[in-house]
């Protein structure tokens, strides 16, 4: 599972100013489909903290997809 908006990327954009109950409840979100998603271990690594403009995934069908969450 990761984040399709990094911990640390949500952190950068405006989540520091959370509370702590609120940063647990994003980070552990399963009611967002677009929050967790399901990818394999090279393509979380290889993502890492980046932003969704630097963090393309190497899947160029899902990019579209990736793209149009409305995130980050």
């Amino acid at each position: 599972m990761d984040h399709l908006v990094p911990l640390a990327e949500a952190h950068a954009s405006g989540g520091f100013g959370w509370d702590p109950k609120r940063r647990q409840d994003y980070a552990n979100n399963l009611g967002d489909p677009n929050t967790l998603i399901a990818v394999s271990l090279s393509a979380n690594r290889s993502k890492g903290d980046k932003d969704r403009r630097s963090g393309l995934p190497a899947n160029v069908a899902f990019r579209c997809t990736y793209a149009a969450s409305g995130r980050g």
